[in-house]
């Protein structure tokens, strides 16, 4: 949903894509959360009870493996997202057999995080965002 500003809202479960291109997104991100904002990327998405959960705060970005329900948690690791105005310029380069996270410093986008898969490829499964989060200037540039 457009909040008219530029921004879209999303408040539901999940908002999951079906690429099966490899490339990266770029948007900026607004953290959603009263006590804690944060923001939830989802990647290799099956259903409700089997995918992986990346969790992104103003700090940390910490993954979680979610298989039949249940939850096993990596340790969060310290970003260098840089707060630009509100928003955080965020890039999520999606392979098939990784993820990997990147931020807008010193006008270029600097990877900092990578998850590598050992579950078959991503791009034939699902991948987005869970929960309430705030995008603006989204796009998609496919790898090369």
């Amino acid at each position: 949903m457009e909040d008219g500003n530029g921004w879209f809202v999303n408040k539901s479960r999940f908002s999951l894509f079906k690429n099966s291109e490899a490339g990266t997104f770029y948007f900026n991100m607004k953290f959603s959360g009263v006590l804690r904002k944060r923001a939830f990327w989802i990647a290799n998405y099956q259903d409700e009870k089997n995918y992986v959960q990346f969790e992104i705060d103003e700090r940390t970005i910490t993954m979680s493996v979610i298989a039949d329900g249940k939850s096993t948690t990596s340790k969060s690791v310290p970003h260098p997202l840089v707060k630009n105005d509100n928003y955080y310029p965020v890039s999520i380069q999606v392979d098939p057999n990784r993820v990997v996270f990147g931020g807008l410093q010193n006008g270029r986008y600097n990877q900092f995080y990578t998850w590598t898969s050992q579950s078959g490829n991503l791009l034939e499964r699902r991948f987005g965002f869970r929960g309430e989060v705030d995008l603006s200037a989204f796009r998609f540039l496919a790898a090369q």
